[in-house]
């Protein structure tokens, strides 16, 4: 018998019953519970299969609904996360995008001296606080080690989260787009050679850059064709590309039409605090 009371009237079977506890006080578990409940309101028990921790917390677990019917109710519990594009222009108002590369058990992807990872835009998972804007700024000082503030920040999907697999996971994307501006030139040296991320957390990540030259950034702010160096590190990356077409979109809905319009323009929206609608 679980000595934590049920949480919204739903029983949790399946795991031990200090992981039955630990489930319940979790504000992962709740937060998602508490979404489900407003529609489906008459699930009563789930079943959980397996539950990954992050340190002392719930990082992620496996739940099935055991009494609906006619709902295929099992689903892959991890919460949302945040993703940029980051762009960082240097002092002679170049533009840099910025990709971490790194290693990905889940599809086979190892990076080290021989073989490459995946080549991603900075993203996390938000934590249980569900502070989207401060964790985006965490995960490009770690993943980057760049500082940002809420000023060079603008989110491409203010309306709510995207959902990325809703057919097995709750998973919801939030997009930024972070630009930062004049960044010395030494720093995107020293931004190449470094490896970045936190040892404890056994993140390793690579980073690298692709410029946004005079040419490629015409036809970008004009036609919206992305350049190939940039759409070719970020091919296999899905929130590469939904933050990339969210902000071709802004690009053609605005008077931006070069690199320079596009950062005095950038400037503005954040300073009238409105995002892309």
């Amino acid at each position: 018998m679980s000595d934590v009371e049920d949480f919204l009237g739903v029983a949790v079977v399946g795991p031990s019953e200090r992981e039955r506890n630990l489930l319940q006080r979790s504000p992962k578990y709740r937060s998602w519970l508490s979404l489900i409940k407003k529609r489906f309101r008459d699930l009563t028990t789930v079943n959980v299969g397996s539950i990954v921790k992050f340190g002392e917390s719930v990082g992620m677990f496996t739940v099935t609904g055991t009494n609906l019917v006619g709902v295929n109710s099992a689903a892959f519990v991890r919460g949302n996360s945040v993703a940029a594009l980051l762009i960082l222009v240097d002092t002679s108002g170049e533009m840099w995008f910025v990709f971490c590369e790194q290693t990905r058990f889940p599809v086979g992807l190892r990076m080290d001296r021989l073989t490459n990872g995946l080549i991603e835009v900075p993203a996390g998972m938000i934590d249980g606080s569900g502070e989207i804007k401060g964790k985006m700024i965490e995960e490009i000082k770690k993943e980057a080690d760049v500082d940002i503030t809420g000023a060079d920040m603008f989110c491409l999907n203010p309306d709510g989260p995207i959902f990325l697999s809703p057919g097995g996971s709750d998973e919801g994307l939030t997009c930024y787009l972070v630009v930062k501006e004049g960044v010395d030139p030494r720093k995107l040296d020293e931004i190449r050679e470094k490896t970045h991320g936190v040892a404890s957390e056994n993140e390793f990540i690579r980073l690298h850059l692709a410029k946004m030259d005079r040419h490629d950034s015409n036809e970008f702010f004009r036609r919206g064709i992305v350049p190939h160096g940039i759409m070719g590190l970020g091919m296999r990356d899905a929130k590469f590309h939904v933050c990339m077409n969210l902000f071709v979109q802004m690009v053609a809905t605005t008077w931006i039409y070069d690199g320079r319009s596009f950062v005095m323009e950038f400037r503005k929206m954040v300073a009238l605090g409105k995002d892309y609608e």
